[in-house]
């Protein structure tokens, strides 16, 4: 059995900006990420039907031998039990490795996988925005990051885990960059941070269905068509972006209630305080 070499995972978490932190990692001529970088080898329905080592060890192929290693799997710690990682498994082959989790304002996440999850029509009866914190727990659940994070330091110590946020990078993308790169150990590198991924609110890869419907000349003008002629709930909701999407107050506090001391605590973890997260955190605005 061929384990390859790992050194470093980001497995959390889903719509904070993973795509775009690991596009310029693997500018880094010292770093190599997997293509995919998110291979979900450790999915437990990946692992339980033991998907084979050799198909994992190919994805590092082309690394550098002086390469750091990693690889993206977000979704690792997405609430959904066919997703969710088991980190004593992870620990079991790979014990030194280094863990990057990336977070968000936890509103504005849920916010983001709405919009991502109403794009894909993933679950297909997905709800109505409204509704999705209460009728789904994927949603409500993943923005637990505490919660998630606790799970591998059960296994991992602190010093391998380094906790993160978007708003940081948007506050100095090159200055959380040299924070990765220290953790990583590796040297200085000048990123091109020209390049935004996998926002919703941005062009977005075309899914399977829509790349059949513009290769067949038929349903392409007839969706073309549906487009002028009916008024579809569901076509202005794949239009809708994360700026359009708009709270029910009721809805909005019981989320913030919920999600309170998680928040609190995965922030105290990354050393910061809540003013980083405005929309969970209203009113809360000095920096530390």
């Amino acid at each position: 059995m061929k384990v390859p070499a790992l050194d470093f995972m980001m497995p959390g978490f889903p719509r904070c900006g993973t795509t775009t932190i690991t596009h310029l990692l693997s500018e880094h001529p010292g770093i190599f990420i997997t293509t995919p970088k998110e291979p979900g080898f450790f999915k437990p329905r990946n692992y339980q039907k033991r998907q084979s080592w050799r198909d994992y060890a190919q994805l590092f192929d082309g690394a550098d031998p002086q390469a750091v290693q990693g690889e993206g799997t977000v979704t690792y710690t997405t609430s959904w039990p066919p997703e969710l990682a088991d980190p004593r498994e992870v620990y079991r082959h790979y014990p030194e490795l280094k863990l990057i989790f990336l977070m968000r304002d936890p509103v504005e996440r849920i916010v983001s996988q709405w919009v991502n999850k109403t794009q894909q029509n993933y679950p297909k009866d997905i709800p109505v925005f409204e509704k999705c914190t209460t009728h789904y727990s994927i949603f409500l659940d993943t923005s637990r990051y505490w919660n998630h994070i606790t799970r591998w330091l059960e296994y991992f110590d602190d010093e391998q885990v380094l906790a993160i946020c978007l708003e940081q990078f948007k506050e100095n993308p090159r200055q959380l960059m040299q924070m990765i790169e220290d953790f990583l150990d590796v040297e200085r590198y000048e990123y091109d941070f020209q390049t935004r991924l996998n926002a919703s609110n941005v062009a977005r890869r075309d899914s399977n269905f829509e790349r059949y419907i513009k290769r067949n000349e038929f349903t392409y003008k007839a969706a073309q068509l549906a487009k002028q002629i009916l008024p579809l709930d569901r076509v202005h909701q794949l239009l809708k972006n994360e700026k359009t999407v708009q709270w029910d107050e009721d809805t909005l506090r019981w989320v913030r209630k919920e999600l309170d001391s998680d928040s609190r605590a995965a922030l105290e973890y990354a050393d910061l305080n809540p003013s980083y997260w405005p929309k969970m955190f209203p009113g809360e605005s000095e920096r530390s």
